[in-house]
């Protein structure tokens, strides 16, 4: 039995002076992001990401995918806000998916 599919699909690139924007994104709860950041001085295009799962864990027959893609130059700096809880799981499992597209 599937609880929750959350899903956390994000594409960035950068514009022409280095600086990386939000081009396309799709999410489903309970996977949400912040607005990019800019928080590096020493790489002032470098956006900073924090993912968030305001349910407050992962629980039995959670899938949760995340596809992060940076294309033309595009800087990234992914992160979770907390550590992951993950709560007992008497009769099943739950997955989390991450992958980092080159586009």
């Amino acid at each position: 039995m599937v609880r929750s599919s959350g899903l956390l699909d994000l594409e960035f690139a950068a514009d022409r002076l280095g600086k990386t924007h939000l081009m396309q994104r799709s999410q489903r709860f309970p996977l949400h992001f912040t607005t990019p950041l800019f928080l590096d001085e020493r790489q002032p295009g470098m956006a900073f990401v924090y993912v968030q799962n305001p349910s407050g864990a992962v629980f039995d027959g959670d899938k949760l995918e995340l596809r992060i893609a940076a294309r033309d130059g595009g800087k990234l700096h992914v992160t979770s806000t907390s550590a992951t809880k993950l709560h007992r799981m008497l009769e099943g499992s739950a997955l989390q998916r991450n992958a980092e597209i080159a586009r």
